[in-house]
């Protein structure tokens, strides 16, 4: 525990990219924990910013956590009120208990959980308090992963360490008497690939833990070995093993800064430019706040479109690779319900939808003709699972709609867009430009992680 508060402090005031989230919005529902001087714990149900003593804004951890079959302790429609008044600390599994007991030695008092924290009858607060999970894990000031459990019931740390019998070691004769200690090299996730990644590490396998790992700012991971440290400047485990590496969400987070540092540097550089507002008028494109003046029949185009438009606008080819990483990667990763394939990355991709346009169905409407060149990665077929199930999860050019793991065709995508006019207009001399036009239609009303989109969208074509 010294180990961990040390990084989580030397974090919180060193690392600039790992924002401080102590002033960050509190869940709707969330886990208060005190100890007494006996070093009893109790646990109840609160609302910050309704319940006193509990601000709706300030610092609290999340946990991370897989399932398992059994559902031992949750909050429903007839649990509500009784913990609010408070969970009998027997009736908590095992892995929560940890968990409880590591956050409160962090000096940390709340303490999130989903299968506590949000009603798991009740449809409608599921679908609102999970559609809000991935601001739950970017706003907490630190994640507890519980990476080497199974199950809520299976614990974070094993009941025995394990440890084998004696070794006898010769020393040559001339060295002095010493304490020498052995083990066998610890597993690390890193140098495994996702089928062998489930026995060690059950958490890293699972794909709606995916996007939680990479909008986390700070992750202290409990495997069965020892604890492993991650965070948006460097992935670190007690062993050493991983010291030095960067991690997963650090990688993420920068690419999408870098692309929005781009951006806000192209659209600087297009409002120095003179007579910008004069030719806005000339050619009836104006602000958005402008609207009232915007005579009928004439669109209306964003800042970014604008800029798009009229400043020599780059492409971010980084940030299109990124997320074609992130999708090899996630794909191959389980998932109790299949058709979560798309809303399991949803909050990852909403947080990318302000650099990256229109999000159709798991491709992006900026970089689709790259993102088309997706295939099913022959290498884990098997003889009894189809390349594509019966049950329909989305349009057949997506990725979505296939299980399983998927590759890109990286070496044929082509990121730059066609050459055009100062007007916007594709030159009809490029005989190898392509439209496309992509439409998603929403799954349901109550469904906010599906995009409706309606976009013309034009790119040079690969071929």
């Amino acid at each position: 525990m010294k180990w961990a508060r040390s990084h989580l402090e030397d974090c919180k005031r060193t690392h600039v990219l790992c924002a401080d989230a102590e002033e960050n919005r509190r869940p709707k529902r969330i886990l208060s924990l005190r100890e007494d001087p006996d070093g009893k714990i109790s646990v109840r149900l609160v609302n910050p910013g309704i319940d006193p003593n509990v601000p709706e804004y300030g610092a609290y951890a999340a946990l991370s956590h897989v399932w398992g079959k059994e559902r031992i302790c949750t909050t429903t429609t007839e649990t509500h009120e009784d913990h609010r008044r408070g969970i009998p600390w027997d009736a908590i599994p095992a892995t929560f208990k940890h968990a409880i007991t590591i956050v409160l030695k962090l000096n940390i008092e709340l303490l999130w959980i989903d299968s506590l924290c949000i009603v798991q009858d009740d449809m409608d607060d599921w679908e609102i308090e999970s559609s809000k999970m991935a601001d739950t894990y970017q706003n907490a000031t630190l994640t507890l992963a519980a990476t080497a459990s199974s199950s809520d019931s299976h614990g974070c740390f094993p009941e025995s360490q394990g440890l084998d019998s004696d070794v006898e070691i010769k020393l040559p004769y001339n060295v002095p008497e010493c304490r020498i200690a052995v083990r066998e090299p610890l597993r690390h996730w890193d140098t495994a690939n996702p089928r062998q990644i489930k026995d060690p590490f059950p958490l890293l396998s699972r794909g709606w833990v995916f996007q939680e790992r990479l909008l986390s700012p700070r992750i202290l991971h409990l495997c069965e070995q020892e604890l492993v440290w991650e965070c948006r400047r460097l992935c670190i485990c007690e062993c050493g093993g991983l010291e030095g590496g960067q991690s997963r969400n650090g990688i993420q987070y920068e690419a999408i800064k870098g692309s929005q540092n781009q951006r806000d540097e192209a659209t600087s550089a297009w409002l120095r430019r003179p007579n910008r507002t004069r030719k806005l008028f000339s050619d009836m494109t104006v602000w958005p706040s402008a609207k009232s003046s915007i005579p009928p029949g004439i669109p209306r185009l964003s800042l970014t479109e604008i800029v798009r438009r009229e400043a020599e606008w780059k492409d971010f080819p980084e940030l299109f690779l990124q997320f074609h990483r992130i999708v090899e990667q996630y794909s191959a990763l389980e998932l109790t319900k299949p058709t979560d394939r798309l809303p399991a990355l949803s909050g990852l991709c909403e947080r990318m939808q302000h650099d990256r346009g229109d999000y159709i169905a798991g491709l992006w409407s900026d970089s689709i003709c790259a993102d088309l060149m997706w295939r099913k990665d022959i290498l884990y077929f098997e003889n009894n699972q189809a390349a594509r199930l019966a049950e329909y999860r989305g349009p057949s050019w997506s990725w979505i709609a296939v299980d399983g793991p998927v590759s890109y065709w990286f070496d044929l995508t082509s990121f730059r867009e066609s050459p055009r006019e100062r007007d916007g207009r594709v030159r009809s001399s490029e005989s190898n430009a392509r439209r496309v036009e992509a439409n998603a239609v929403q799954a349901g009303a109550s469904r906010p992680w599906t995009q409706t989109a309606n976009r013309q969208v034009r790119e040079t074509s690969p071929f």
